[in-house]
């Protein structure tokens, strides 16, 4: 037995020893470790993370991932669909191990997403942001709303001197940055659009995935969604959970595509009950997460030089989705 694995032993109340440790690899972007953990009684997922205050942008990761663990295992409690965290022996639930964050969690038996359960996968959102927040207590909610989105475009819009000094920098060691660099002045006007818009809707704050996307689903064996990989937990309106969810599910497969996308912005809408002003907010919230994404990746690259692996999704999904949703909104004045 491992270091690692005597760590989760002494910490986690296993049901059995472990028979099995074996880590995960996946071919998407994962901004944890992640091991399968087999015993004679139930299985586990450890995830291991590896820099969560780069990840975050703050020094308040252990409270934050703190409380949003509180708020996860009480929704499984609930019965909602989500995934289910285990306290340790001490009642919290994460563990410090050489520097990391360690969270384990129940196995999920089931399979992966397909477009079939979209419809699906919607509704399952629509039931965390509609129902959650009766279940969880004033105090907790409080916990939870000090904690906004890792590195807001708010905050890195401040940086864009810095970030546009280390792309010139750096641009012969990611030809990508070419790209983003020809992009600027775009990006620099759809953030300062993005940062004044007034939304036409009032939708009520609420318990927000923030991630809900085909990789972070698993279709149980009861034929029923169950979301995954919470890390991004905040309470907030809901406008960026569910524009995030329709670029991603949109793209799925097929990779991003105008039809698709529009036939899924039209799904999410019916199933949110369309009130008036929805869309047009959604669409901006759409650019103004894509913009956030673009300025995060990269100031958390040129401030501590941690995951990389997010660089590549600068222009074929961030920049790309922006302009295919710009050329969107005025087909459709």
């Amino acid at each position: 037995m491992n270091k690692l694995q005597q760590t989760i032993t002494k910490n986690y109340p296993l049901e059995d020893k472990i028979n099995g440790f074996k880590k995960l690899e996946f071919d998407f972007n994962v901004s944890n470790e992640l091991y399968r953990i087999d015993t004679a009684g139930k299985n586990y997922i450890l995830k291991q993370m590896l820099s969560a205050e780069s990840f975050f942008g703050s020094k308040n990761a252990v409270s934050r991932l703190e409380a949003v663990s509180n708020v996860i295992h009480t929704l499984n409690t609930c019965k909602l669909p989500v995934e289910n965290i285990l306290p340790t022996h001490a009642g919290n639930y994460l563990v410090n191990f050489e520097g990391s964050l360690l969270r384990l969690f129940e196995f999920i038996p089931g399979r992966q997403y397909s477009s079939a359960y979209l419809k699906k996968c919607i509704k399952c959102l629509h039931r965390l942001h509609s129902n959650s927040i009766e279940y969880i207590s004033k105090d907790n909610l409080t916990e939870l709303a000090k904690y906004s989105t890792a590195l807001p475009l708010k905050d890195t819009i401040e940086h864009i001197s810095f970030i546009s000094e280390q792309l010139s920098k750096n641009v012969d060691q990611y030809p990508d940055f070419h790209t983003i660099i020809e992009n600027m002045d775009l990006i620099k006007k759809s953030a300062s659009k993005c940062l004044n818009y007034n939304y036409l809707t009032n939708l009520n704050p609420t318990i927000l995935h923030t991630d809900f996307h085909p990789h972070n689903v698993i279709i149980s064996d009861n034929d029923e969604p169950v979301m995954i990989d919470m890390d991004n937990l905040i309470y907030e309106k809901p406008y960026k959970c569910i524009a995030f969810s329709i670029l991603r599910f949109s793209a799925f497969e097929k990779g991003i595509n105008r039809n698709n996308f529009e036939q899924t912005l039209l799904l999410f809408l019916e199933i949110y009950g369309n009130p008036a002003g929805l869309k047009q907010d959604l669409l901006h919230t759409m650019t103004f997460l894509e913009l956030e994404k673009i300025l995060r990746i990269l100031y958390r690259f040129f401030k501590t030089e941690t995951y990389p692996h997010f660089i590549k999704n600068l222009v074929p999904l961030h920049l790309q989705n922006i302009k295919m949703i710009d050329q969107y909104k005025n087909d459709i004045k």
